[in-house]
């Protein structure tokens, strides 16, 4: 899952995630390798965003330097 690009202001940030343009508190299926899954995004930042993996009730931290 990667981070693409954050964009907009601290009152209303949009993620790029995978290709897919999130709004904080948005949920929604991306394409990962070997399928796909459904996230949530939590909260925005201005170089980061933080989801959670449908099923798996953990909370991780992407940022825009960082691959998974």
């Amino acid at each position: 899952m990667k981070l693409l690009s954050v964009a907009g202001s601290p009152k209303r940030w949009l993620a790029t995630i995978n290709n897919h343009i999130f709004d904080a508190k948005e949920t929604a299926s991306v394409e990962v390798p070997g399928g796909r899954v459904r996230l949530q995004v939590i909260e925005i930042g201005s170089n980061y965003a933080d989801v959670v993996i449908e099923g798996t009730g953990v909370a991780k931290r992407i940022t825009l330097s960082q691959e998974k």
